[in-house]
């Protein structure tokens, strides 16, 4: 990320942390229902290099975004195609949307005493999906922590089932973080949180 998307340097700087962390050994890689199957390499990769035992999948079967149509139990279907059997699969169909996720994952990590996760998102959405998930870590009391290993799509590109760019998309996330800002660690929460 060359050139800043947005003159912040504080937040640029964060999102190059988050979407350049290096893998390590977790619970489970968690992947975020979103852009049609464009996230499921990077999960395969994560679990054929034997990163974690187990693959949740969170979303749910009715919501669409733009032109994005996959289902949560698509994905399913996508990840047992690639060799991926049921029984390392953990499916959370409720969530319809990234708080709800954070939600619904961190207290399952916690109920099963989980130390590690790895979250897969997308380039342009890791970010808040990232202080989305580190602010019910504090709520929830959670002893874990999160890895971040999105997806990348280029900036140029159009992510699967989007009319806008991911560089578009990340500026509409950034627009998030105040909308939502209620559901979203800090930014030095966040940084403090990688280090």
């Amino acid at each position: 990320m060359a050139d800043p998307l947005i003159n912040d340097d504080r937040l640029m700087e964060l999102q190059r942390a988050v979407t350049s962390q290096n893998p390590e050994p977790a619970d489970a890689i968690v992947w975020l229902q979103g852009n049609g199957f464009d996230r499921g390499p990077k999960v395969l990769e994560l679990f054929q290099h034997g990163f974690a035992p187990r693959i949740f999948v969170t979303g749910n079967n009715t919501r669409v975004v733009e032109n994005d149509h996959v289902r949560l139990w698509d994905i399913v279907e996508w990840l047992e195609r690639h060799d991926v059997e049921l029984s390392a699969l953990i499916v959370d169909d409720q969530s319809m949307n990234t708080l709800d996720q954070a939600i619904h994952v961190v207290a399952y990590a916690k109920a099963h005493e989980w130390s590690a996760i790895l979250l897969v998102g997308s380039t342009h959405h890791q970010l808040r999906a990232f202080l989305t998930f580190q602010k019910q870590i504090q709520l929830q009391e959670w002893n874990g922590r999160v890895i971040n290993q999105p997806a990348h799509i280029p900036w140029k590109h159009k992510p699967f089932g989007s009319q806008k760019t991911a560089k578009a998309l990340f500026l509409v996330e950034i627009d998030k973080l105040e909308q939502y800002k209620d559901n979203v660690a800090t930014m030095e929460e966040g940084r403090l949180s990688l280090v």
